[in-house]
């Protein structure tokens, strides 16, 4: 497009067009490890490594070319319009957690959904609700495009339980949800692609569709795990809610590394039978796991849970003529449930120069494998290494639903835990200790072979066929992502020539559509 072409463009936007300008990334920087600030500005990422392509520290910039600053769902449609009449690439990014590259594209045309209108707050929670199959919900929410988890969970409440994020500057509708959506409450309620009900979504070719199981339901397949940024801009979802129940929060941390060994042992032993309501994190030397239900049954419960452990760390100490406590245990209680649990507002510090994240899932049947031992030793080594991180518990829930029923890699319904480190040292371990396992979505190593992400061949061509009935001409267009296209072209500032200070047409957006109209009519 031509500077003046941009220059309509933005004044129907409001001015809303930003150039994004990898001379400028240093105010990136600036916001340190504060995840809300680095989410709030179009240009930056939450790992910084990621505005760089492949997220390689080294390669040339992966920026977009202009940010469309969305307010409204018009302002999204207005984008891609603008977009397929001119043939331009599309990224979409919400808050910018992506440490895989998955949102931004170089050269592109980005909608950037954090600003979108905020449908929890406004709408609250909804009784009663249908969906399009006739399915009636007691009581649901809607999420707006660009809402965190923050916001939701304020929404939600003290009232109802909902399977939402730990990030609570993660968005609610973006890439964590099309993802997967792992959650500290998975193993009772599921993931967050098993509690959204419908989504609301601006498609490739500029209309706008509520997609669910029954309007269009090879969509709905795809927009649960086949990845964000790639079937359409999502610009709102339905989540189920569920009735409050108290939570019992346990913390134990080993203090005392020469129990580190029994620690590992005893959780491997242990998490395979723990039942449903327990959920949460651990990692080689923490646990911290939610325990849902009554206040009173939590504490006669973990207590025999808790017992073991110690005494399983005391029978260590007596065969060692060790005599010092093997860790510290902390039980928190909150009757009006998980949520009560993050008012405070504290969040996961981001800005990451160079973040190698990945995450593999381990099977149930790989962790009773050898009477655990494989896994022990797997664990011990990883631990060893180094480069360990919070690690999700998994199974309960996560089981119930069909493989077929979403687009994940079906190891998530059969894992018993994803095992993330921050080394790809130690994502080889995995990949060649758990070969029957698989990469998980939202936190896989930016190094993974993408075809492998969903499983086997077959589902990557069963996703490609329904993004290239969605989007044929290929407008969403982002690294690992479903039918992802590089484009022989290097990110250069020079190139971006529009300046949004200049000035705009006061009839910008009926001269805008006006073009966009005789465009279309032109190639059709």
């Amino acid at each position: 497009p031509s500077n003046a072409e941009w220059r309509v463009l933005n004044s129907a936007l409001d001015g809303r067009l930003v150039p994004l300008f990898e001379s400028e990334y240093g105010r990136c920087f600036d916001y340190g490890t504060d995840a809300r600030q680095l989410g709030a500005d179009s240009l930056c990422m939450q790992g910084h490594s990621c505005r760089l392509e492949e997220c390689v520290v080294g390669n040339p910039p992966n920026h977009a070319a202009y940010a469309v600053e969305a307010r409204s769902v018009g302002d999204v449609e207005l984008a891609m319009q603008f977009a397929i009449a001119y043939d331009l690439q599309v990224s979409v990014k919400t808050t910018g957690h992506s440490y895989q590259g998955t949102s931004t594209q170089k050269g592109s045309l980005l909608i950037w959904t954090s600003d979108l209108p905020r449908l929890s707050s406004s709408g609250r929670i909804v009784n009663n609700y249908a969906d399009s199959c006739g399915t009636d919900y007691p009581e649901v929410i809607r999420a707006g495009g660009g809402e965190t988890w923050e916001e939701v969970y304020a929404a939600v409440g003290l009232n109802n339980h909902i399977a939402g994020g730990g990030g609570l500057t993660v968005g609610a509708a973006g890439g964590w949800l099309q993802g997967v959506g792992l959650s500290a409450m998975s193993r009772r309620y599921g993931a967050g692609i098993d509690n959204v009900l419908d989504y609301d979504v601006v498609l490739p070719n500029g209309t706008r569709a509520t997609v669910d199981a029954c309007s269009d339901g090879e969509l709905f397949f795809a927009l649960r795990g086949g990845g964000g940024g790639t079937f359409g801009v999502v610009v709102g979802v339905t989540y189920r809610l569920y009735p409050v129940e108290p939570v019992t929060l346990a913390v134990f941390s080993v203090t005392n590394p020469a129990y580190g060994n029994s620690f590992i042992d005893f959780w491997v032993d242990e998490s395979p039978v723990l039942d449903r309501d327990w959920n949460g994190y651990w990692g080689v030397d923490f646990l911290l796991l939610y325990y849902i239900g009554n206040a009173n049954t939590a504490e006669v419960e973990a207590q025999p849970f808790v017992q073991a452990l110690i005494a399983d760390m005391e029978a260590w100490m007596l065969a060692n003529g060790v005599d010092q406590r093997p860790g510290d245990l902390t039980l928190l209680s909150f009757p009006s449930g998980y949520y009560q649990s993050r008012v405070n507002g504290e969040t996961d510090p981001t800005g990451y120069l160079d973040l190698a994240l990945g995450s593999w899932l381990v099977p149930r049947e790989y962790a009773l494998r050898n009477g655990g031992a494989d896994a022990k030793a797997l664990i011990k080594e990883l631990r060893d290494s180094g480069a360990t991180a919070l690690s999700y518990f998994l199974g309960g829930a996560m089981t119930d639903p069909l493989v077929e029923d979403t687009a994940v890699h079906p190891a998530m319904r059969t894992a018993l835990w994803q095992i993330n480190v921050i080394s790809e040292a130690n994502m080889n371990i995995l990949r060649q200790r758990v070969p029957s396992g698989g990469p998980g979505f939202n936190h896989h190593s930016k190094f993974e072979d993408p075809l492998t992400l969903w499983g086997d061949s077959n589902r990557y061509d069963t996703l490609l066929a329904i993004k290239n009935r969605v989007d044929s001409a290929g407008r969403l267009n982002c690294f690992h992502c479903v039918g992802f296209r590089d484009v022989s072209y290097t990110y250069n500032e020079a190139d971006i020539t529009y300046s949004p200070n200049a000035a705009s047409t006061p009839s910008a957006r009926v001269a805008l559509f006006g073009m966009l109209i005789a465009l279309l009519l032109l190639f059709t």
